[in-house]
């Protein structure tokens, strides 16, 4: 038998019987009517009416069930659409950071290589000195150093370096 076919179905609440047709299986029909019938059957015990008053509120309680059940489904519907906007918003940020981090990684690969060559210059220079790019700046850098009163220790670095400075203003004054 297909699954939507309507089908009737026999059943017994609150010592009635009942035909219904219905599109869902029989077990879940009995289910249902097993759970109303214990539902009226506890009201009667519980108060004093009759079975049709214990009927309708019966149905009174699973009518405000599902009021409430399908307001906290509202609620958690909302909470569901927010957090799937947050979802969007973090991948969209993830998105981002992946590509920041892509360029980093090029940048970083791009110092490595030049790290490297540098490297592979400054050891290419130490095998032959005369073909060094770098030895004519570093050489003589070296050579002012070795030579100065400061590399001797007999004057400390501010003296050296306010000596420079008074010269270069007198020199720039006598230029004038």
């Amino acid at each position: 038998m297909e699954k939507n076919a309507k089908r009737k179905i026999r059943l017994r609440v609150a010592g009635n019987d009942l035909t219904v047709v219905s599109s869902e299986s029989e077990e879940y029909s009995r289910a249902l009517a097993s759970k109303m019938d214990k539902e009226i059957k506890n009201i009667c015990r519980t108060t004093v009416t009759s079975v049709m008053g214990a009927a309708l509120l019966s149905a009174l309680n699973y009518c405000d069930g599902m009021q409430k059940a399908e307001a906290e489904a509202e609620e958690l519907r909302k909470q569901l659409s927010a957090c799937q906007e947050e979802i969007a918003a973090l991948k969209a940020a993830a998105d981002e950071i992946k590509s920041e981090n892509e360029k980093l990684r090029t940048e970083a690969d791009n110092l490595r290589a030049g790290l490297q060559a540098m490297t592979m210059a400054v050891t290419g220079a130490q095998q032959n000195p005369a073909s060094s790019p770098f030895r004519s700046r570093f050489a003589a850098d070296l050579n002012d150093a070795r030579g100065s009163e400061f590399s001797y220790g007999r004057v400390s670095e501010p003296d050296v370096f306010d000596r420079r400075d008074r010269r270069t203003r007198r020199d720039k004054r006598d230029k004038k």
